[in-house]
């Protein structure tokens, strides 16, 4: 059965599929997503030969620079099957799934949901499956829009596509961490309305 919440959402990005990795390139969304991607490096420093989750990986913009840093393998799971299809590399284990209540036979101690959690009903379960996909030294990376000026327009921006995002304070991440088992460890802010946390489990 079709879930109405996710109606609007799963038609923008199947719609936007094709030619989102054109899209990131413009000029102001390149710059956005270069500050994001210079800050998740600032988080972390490991790549050779790991295997990577990326939960709500879109067409792929994480999982193929997971892949050029030399990661052994990527497992990129979104629930738009158009945007998980248009990722090319053959080392990207592409997953149509909802990050909400997929399940694989696997833990991952390193995990990514890069953009993902403002569109989610339950954030508590996103955060609570990628718990049990880790072990106990997993780090999780997660992205998401500020809860200030800049984020406000960021989420005008979605309601004009039917689509409400929740926006978040420090305060408010920390709080959603510590109700599904994990510490915040470190974060950095990023462009206008993004911030980037790292996370440990408790």
């Amino acid at each position: 059965m079709k879930d109405n919440f996710y109606s609007n959402i799963d038609n923008y990005f199947n719609k936007k599929a094709k030619f989102y990795s054109q899209k990131g390139k413009s000029f102001f969304w390149s710059k956005l997503r270069n500050s994001e991607l210079n800050g998740f490096k600032k988080l972390i420093n490991v790549f050779k030969k790991k295997i990577f989750l990326e939960l709500g990986s879109g067409s792929g913009f994480y999982s193929n620079f997971l892949i050029l840093r030399g990661a052994k393998q990527v497992y990129a799971i979104d629930r738009s099957k158009k945007m998980v299809e248009s990722i090319s590399n053959k080392k990207v284990k592409k997953l149509n799934l909802d990050a909400s209540n997929f399940s694989l036979n696997k833990k991952f101690s390193y995990i990514l949901c890069m953009g993902l959690l403002e569109f989610v009903k339950s954030q508590e379960k996103v955060l609570l499956n990628a718990k049990k996909h880790s072990n106990n030294n997993s780090k999780i990376f997660i992205l998401v829009p500020r809860d200030n000026f800049f984020g406000y327009i960021y989420k005008i921006f979605h309601k004009f596509n039917g689509i409400t995002i929740k926006l978040y304070s420090l305060k408010g991440i920390q709080q959603l961490l510590a109700r599904t088992g994990w510490h915040l460890d470190k974060y950095v802010k990023v462009h206008y309305f993004g911030i980037i946390v790292r996370a440990k489990i408790k």
